[in-house]
């Protein structure tokens, strides 16, 4: 009898001894020898209460068995059947722990490096994390741990390990512990030792709780944070220094702030100030747990306690800066420095806040971040934007320039007050969104006096007619062979590429003249190429905004991502995913990142607004934004292929002092026809009446061969232009006598 693949890892008999079995050894034998407990026909686990536990414990076994002799098909097999089974993190981690923790887990770092099984390890690694930390987490547990801490010497370490596990989730019943006066002083004791052993991760809690405790527990909690000595707890210890009335409390705070450097001695609303900064730039060091997918926000009321909120990692910083700067403006009204730093937070919230989530420190109820930025005023606002430049934030930069078009005028749009101007700093960001969007606020504000970058503001403009969809993308790779695949696959994806080259500098004449570069992919290099890669682009001001995508070898990924871990600008892939795998990463990457390519509907949006802003400085005839500076460029929009371009240009042309711009006008109403030649033959009967003849007598006589057309009402408009014109009599003639 013969079965194939499928059909062994389909049957209870999955053990690499079953499989000796086909190719001859006999079952006899292998009873007699007896199964050990890898086997597919080993007996229940002790304890087992029913055949599926059994099952998946083998499952388990065999899989890191075939990871580890190589076999990946079969270990692919019985790695999706067990995920299949839907096993819970919490049972896995018992799976795990009842005899193969060592070998999973070095099955698992060889899985992650063997591309058809990556998927499969990564799920279950993270799985198993999960399962930790949600049995680490379990208040029962902690309650459990927290009655070990008096028990014997063994129990009292196995409880501090799990305790410091738990770490933040068990903080509310070790600070009861620690505050219990009437209970037992040797847990109260040991509870403050844990909570001291724990370092930074008790800190936050400690911090929600210090401030609405009781005397006798504020000069707990502080001593207990001065001893830890985390520079996230001063701004709380030096408030409550400045506000208690309690001599020992004071005392407990002078001794815990003695321990800090010479930030102890800044004012309140400053430590306040400079903690939002650090939530805000999403430090490390204040961050509880890098990775996961939520935090937790901690508050104290005294009638419960301290208690946890959970909320998405993705605008926990944003949660915490916002506190941290209300707080600040609180102790410090007119400070425009922290009001910029709390509405750029807010803003960063809302453009980071997941589709759907409820995000529980802003409530819907809550206006959106545009009314706060818009009610700061100019000044904040154009702090907002110096900090979106600083970061390359190119959605809070859009954000910024919505708030000053709606706020600024005239020379505060540029005036910033500051001792540099953000908005003229932002014609130059490599976003061609924001370019196009700073361009127009400046251009509605018809400034009268020149200022350093006036003379980008129009060219920006006349770009954003033709060119505000174009797609750029540059390639970097170690052969031309690759960079030929690769970029195969980015103009499928609607990119013009770049020449090849295996370094910016390569290509830096190509990318000079590029509108833009709105994706970098690094192909097929190794670590430090790929980082030199990454470097390189972030150093070049063309394109320190581009999203980077690293499509690179198995093996070199989790080092890679290890590297930029954290860099959300920034997606690393295997060189073997599909071509659409490929390019549904560009598309999810290029939108978090920049807000997604220039769809068609706002490229047209972006050159009618254009087009609007360039007639009104022509109208005006603004003597600082002069739209002449973009005459060729109007010229050659002519070609375009939407109607009402055409026709806008022409009247953005018919407004310009420049022979070249009617003549333009001029030929492009010979080439329309019908309705459309009608109305250029009006623009240009415009300019000449603005401007006088500037055309050659070849286009007179093409206008005079017009106007004698059958079509009364092209001929007639034909005749306006000629009357515009001021012809000599003589010149009319021909006019007179074909109508005998």
């Amino acid at each position: 009898m013969s079965q194939t693949a499928g059909d062994i890892s389909a049957s209870p008999f999955r053990s690499p001894r079953f499989l000796m079995s086909l190719a001859g050894l006999a079952v006899a034998v292998l009873i007699g020898q007896g199964m050990t407990s890898g086997s597919a026909m080993a007996q229940p686990a002790s304890g087992a209460k029913d055949g599926a536990a059994q099952t998946e414990a083998q499952l388990l076994s065999d899989l890191i068995h075939y990871i580890n002799i190589d076999n990946y098909k079969l270990a692919q097999s019985m790695g999706s059947e067990l995920i299949g089974k839907g096993v819970k993190p919490r049972d896995l981690v018992k799976l795990v722990e009842a005899g193969e923790f060592e070998r999973f887990d070095a099955a698992m770092a060889k899985a992650q490096r063997v591309s058809e099984l990556e998927p499969i390890a990564a799920l279950l690694t993270k799985d198993f994390t999960k399962g930790k930390l949600e049995l680490a987490r379990d208040p029962d547990q902690i309650a459990e741990a927290i009655k070990m801490l008096t028990g014997t010497v063994r129990g009292q370490l196995l409880a501090s390990e799990r305790l410091r596990a738990a770490s933040e989730y068990a903080v509310p019943q070790l600070l009861r512990a620690m505050l219990d006066t009437k209970g037992d002083a040797v847990l109260a004791a040991t509870a403050r030792e844990v909570l001291v052993s724990m370092g930074p991760k008790a800190v936050a809690p400690l911090c929600a709780a210090v401030l609405g405790l009781d005397e006798i527990g504020q000069e707990r909690v502080t001593e207990v944070l001065g001893t830890i000595q985390y520079p996230a707890s001063l701004p709380y210890i030096s408030e409550l220094s400045s506000t208690t009335k309690n001599a020992s409390v004071k005392a407990a705070c002078d001794r815990a702030m003695a321990r800090f450097s010479q930030a102890a001695a800044m004012p309140v609303g400053e430590l306040y100030q400079a903690l939002a900064e650090r939530y805000y730039g999403e430090s490390l060091d204040v961050t509880s747990f890098p990775g996961e997918e939520f935090q937790l926000i901690w508050d104290f009321k005294p009638q419960t306690g301290l208690y946890m909120t959970a909320i998405r990692s993705e605008v926990y910083h944003e949660a915490m800066a916002m506190r941290s700067a209300e707080k600040a403006l609180t102790l410090k009204n007119e400070n425009p420095d922290t009001l910029a730093l709390w509405v750029s937070a807010n803003l960063k919230r809302e453009l980071e806040t997941p589709k759907g989530y409820e995000n529980p420190t802003y409530p819907s109820s809550r206006r959106d971040s545009m009314y706060f930025a818009v009610a700061a005023g100019s000044q904040v606002d154009q702090r907002v934007l110096a900090r979106a430049i600083d970061t390359r934030n190119t959605g809070l930069a859009r954000k910024s320039i919505a708030a000053l078009d709606k706020t600024a005028g005239g020379k505060s749009l540029w005036s910033s007050g500051l001792d540099r101007q953000p908005l003229l700093e932002a014609l130059r960001y490599p976003n061609r969104r924001v370019q196009y969007e700073a361009a127009l606020a400046l251009a509605s504000a018809q400034p009268a006096e020149a200022f350093t970058g006036s003379d980008r503001v129009v060219p920006i403009l006349a770009g954003a007619i033709r060119d505000a969809s174009a797609r750029t993308a540059a390639v970097f790779a170690n052969s031309v062979e690759v960079y030929q695949a690769i970029r195969g696959i980015a103009e499928k994806g609607g990119y013009s590429v770049l020449p090849y080259g295996k370094a910016t500098g390569d290509i830096a004449q190509a990318i000079a003249e590029a509108p833009g570069v709105d994706l970098v992919i690094a192909a097929n290099l190794n670590v430090e190429q790929s980082a030199t890669i990454v470097s390189d682009v972030r150093s070049n001001p063309k394109l320190t905004a581009s999203p980077v995508l690293i499509m690179t070898t198995q093996d070199v990924i989790p080092d890679l991502r290890k590297r930029f871990v954290g860099d959300n600008t920034i997606a690393i892939r295997s060189s073997a995913i599909g071509e659409e795998a490929a390019l549904n990463t560009v598309r999810d990457l290029v939108m978090s990142t920049t807000g997604g390519p220039i769809s068609a509907e706002e490229a047209a949006n972006y050159s009618s607004r254009s087009l609007a802003g360039l007639r009104d400085l022509a109208i005006s005839g603004n003597p600082v934004l002069r739209v002449s500076d973009a005459s060729q460029s109007l010229i050659n929009s002519l070609g375009d292929a939407r109607l009402n371009v055409r026709l806008d240009v022409c009247e953005v042309l018919s407004r310009i002092a420049m022979k070249e711009c009617q003549v333009a006008v001029a030929e492009a109403a010979f080439k329309a026809s019908g309705p459309e030649r009608v109305a250029m033959l009006a623009k240009l009967s415009a300019s000449a009446r603005r401007f006088g003849n500037q055309l050659a007598d070849r286009h007179v006589n093409q206008i005079r061969e017009i106007a004698q057309v059958k079509d009364n009402e092209e001929a007639t408009a034909a005749a306006a232009v000629l009357g515009s014109l001021n012809l000599a009599n003589s010149e009319l003639m021909p006019l007179i006598n074909a109508g005998k």
